[in-house]
């Protein structure tokens, strides 16, 4: 990946046909499943997460994966690179899959207030979040247009 290859990265994910070096850290602090794995590996003496045998990341989309990792790795600090619906939806995919709460947590907040109705209730359905689906029911109710054909 142009931007997410550090050179003091000591993690390489290969995830569809992308390489991604960046630092363990995150992922041992913030994901009980990644952390687990990596312990398995250490345990087992496999030397996994190089650059020539990169840790293979299946069922995730590359643009997912950068876009997550741009929530963990700000352009500034405290700045927010992340604007779209499609981001955080990205964002929240990969903290649900490898179980990342304090992102997921994130995610569902700036979902439940950039997310359209019908997006938003989908979401909070294929994810299991409460919060997704009142608030989108919610507005949908309130709303003064119907339903659409397309919706």
């Amino acid at each position: 990946h142009e931007y997410f290859a550090f050179d003091d990265g000591n993690v390489t994910f290969l995830v569809e046909q992308t390489l991604f070096t960046v630092h363990r850290y995150f992922f041992l602090r913030d994901s009980p499943v990644l952390s687990s794995m990596f312990a398995l590996l250490q345990q087992s003496g496999e030397k996994r997460g190089t650059k020539t045998d990169p840790i293979v990341l299946q069922g995730t989309k590359s643009q997912d994966f950068e876009r997550f990792l741009k929530l963990l790795y700000p352009p500034k600090i405290g700045e927010d690179s992340l604007a779209s619906f499609d981001e955080w939806a990205s964002v929240l995919h990969v903290a649900d899959v490898y179980d990342f709460s304090d992102a997921k947590e994130l995610a569902i907040l700036k979902l439940a207030e950039l997310a359209p109705c019908v997006p938003r209730l989908a979401l909070g359905r294929r994810y299991h979040v409460r919060l997704l689906i009142h608030t989108a029911l919610r507005d949908i109710c309130n709303r003064e247009a119907p339903l659409s054909t397309e919706e």
